[in-house]
């Protein structure tokens, strides 16, 4: 008779094989942490008629694995494949379900109008609400409403504030501020000129000049016809083991 839950070395077998799978974490506690995880959710069951082994089930799932997934997802992905068509057993569904998170229930609202702010706008003014909750908000701040509804200064009007701990400083003075127009402007002007001097370059027309390769070729025709007078009065030169003597050089 098969063992109703997976064996401890079969579990470390088939959980050695998920290393062949991408990205599956390469630390060595890997291996016997998915083995464990495996022999906990996998039981023997009755699936549709059909009687499932824990070896046959883990097996299903490790070619699920190799086939529907490019990089390892992780154990909680593992074992939402193996709910996908098999049951957990009945001790981990009731530690699952401990375990489980639930949101916090919300807090209700006392007023529909306000919103439990204490303040209502139906027009271009806010008014206190009529709710116990403003009423309470009234006492705390009484003059919140004042400052709801107090207008907003423009922009130009607003008064230019100076951080704390800082003093503001005093305007310059007007030779000062000349000086300083004085600088921008000659300043200007020499940009102007190198310009100027930068675009008169580029309108320069350049000498033609033959080819890099034309001057190399007739330094290159220069350099042998030298070679050869010097080589037909028994002088010897570089290019003679370069190149074999013809009868001709000899003449």
């Amino acid at each position: 008779m098969e063992p109703e839950h997976l064996d401890g070395q079969d579990a470390l077998k088939f959980a050695g094989k998920l290393t062949a799978v991408p990205e599956f974490p390469p630390q060595p506690e890997a291996v016997p942490a998915i083995a464990d995880a495996l022999a906990q959710m996998i039981v023997a069951q009755e699936i549709g008629g059909e009687w499932w082994s824990p070896v046959r089930q883990v097996g299903w799932l490790i070619e699920q694995i190799f086939w529907t997934w490019s990089v390892w997802r992780g154990p909680a992905a593992m074992r939402k494949l193996y709910t996908s068509r098999f049951d957990l057993p009945v001790e981990l569904r009731a530690r699952s379900a401990e375990s489980a998170w639930t949101p916090p229930e919300p807090v209700p609202v006392l007023c529909g109008s306000c919103r439990d702010s204490g303040v209502v706008k139906p027009g271009d003014q806010y008014q206190w609400c009529g709710c116990r909750q403003a009423e309470l908000f009234r006492a705390e701040v009484p003059a919140w409403l004042d400052l709801l509804n107090r207008p907003a200064a423009p922009h130009s009007a607003r008064a230019v504030t100076t951080p704390v701990g800082r003093t503001a400083l005093p305007p310059l003075a007007p030779d000062v501020q000349r000086r300083i127009r004085e600088g921008i402007a000659a300043c200007e002007a020499e940009r102007t000129n190198r310009k100027d001097v930068q675009v008169k370059k580029q309108n320069v027309r350049r000498p033609q000049t033959a080819p890099g390769y034309i001057g190399r070729l007739r330094h290159y025709n220069l350099v042998m016809r030298v070679s050869e007078f010097l080589e037909r009065r028994g002088f010897k030169t570089k290019f003679l083991t370069r190149r074999p003597r013809t009868p001709e050089a000899t003449h």
